[in-house]
């Protein structure tokens, strides 16, 4: 998060007066998604100050080549706990077997693609259902509008909220 780069650029000068010999980064993205200009600033600047980067994707490299990052592979997040079976899950969330289950999971944010997944879900027949799972990080209001404005209310169910570890294989079990 570009709001961490003035920190973080002062802990890489610290390290190095402390005699760190290098300080190298490992970069998730190269910049917000939802970003503004200051933010570019900011994360140069504290690129700037260390001697490597590494990123979790070939999209992230790109974006950073004028610092020559070094590319990792991004973890595969396999510590879920098995999940209950397809029919349990399904009970859980109160779906029935001849629903056809689409899921949204993790943070809502503007370039997610919320409100596309919502229009399409307009177009389908009524047996295709909607599970949006996770934080919303912005004014649902919008969505909320656009459920409403295609009757949409009794297709999506919402779980705006942490969805915790235990949880995560309940929807990932349930959903087409």
């Amino acid at each position: 998060h570009a709001a961490l780069a003035p920190a973080l650029t002062s802990v890489a000068k610290h390290a190095k007066s402390q005699g760190a010999r290098q300080v190298f980064a490992i970069m998730h993205n190269a910049n917000s998604h939802d970003g503004k200009a200051w933010e570019a600033t900011l994360t140069k600047r504290f690129l700037a100050a260390c001697d490597g980067v590494a990123t979790l994707s070939n999209s992230v490299s790109a974006k950073l080549q004028p610092w020559k990052p070094v590319t990792l592979f991004h973890p595969l997040y396999e510590h879920f706990p098995n999940g209950p079976t397809r029919l349990e899950a399904r009970r859980q969330l109160q779906l029935s077997d001849g629903d056809v289950a689409h899921l949204f999971f993790g943070l809502i944010r503007p370039y997610k693609g919320l409100g596309v997944l919502i229009e399409a879900l307009s177009h389908l027949p009524a047996h295709h259902k909607l599970l949006v799972a996770g934080e919303c990080y912005e004014d649902w209001s919008a969505y909320q509008a656009q459920i409403d404005k295609h009757g949409l209310q009794d297709r999506v169910q919402l779980h705006l909220e942490f969805i915790p570890d235990n949880l995560v294989p309940v929807f990932m079990q349930a959903c087409d």
